[in-house]
């Protein structure tokens, strides 16, 4: 990868050291709250231009494209096969939930009747 070691590239300062591509580098001017020197922005480097690397040319064998035989039969259909439905096996009531519910009932925990007022006479 790119490396910036602050040597440069060809005697430029701040280039990255990179055999296939040199990009400029630009400080990003940051705020500093801490002193009151003020922070100066550096123009680019204009790019360095950078010779294309000759690869030599790769010998291949040209073979014609030959058309695909036709199919002498006809292509085969398989029907789909239907898949029934899964059934839903019912689902199980918890035994703490019966007995939470039906016990009340069963020992018969019924609330008494209001008995009625008496009327002043």
């Amino acid at each position: 990868g790119a490396v910036n070691d602050g040597t440069g590239v060809n005697g430029v300062p701040g280039a990255f050291s990179n055999p296939w591509f040199l990009v400029p580098v630009t400080p990003i001017p940051v705020p500093c709250i801490t002193t009151r020197i003020p922070v100066i922005p550096v123009p680019a480097i204009p790019p360095i231009p950078v010779p294309p690397i000759p690869y030599p040319a790769i010998p291949y064998l040209a073979i014609p494209a030959t058309p695909a035989p036709p199919i002498p039969y006809p292509p085969i259909f398989i029907p789909p096969i239907p898949i029934p439905p899964t059934p839903i096996p019912p689902m199980p009531v918890p035994i703490g939930f019966i007995f939470i519910t039906l016990l009340p009932i069963a020992v018969g925990c019924i609330p008494d009747p209001v008995p009625p007022m008496p009327i002043p006479l």
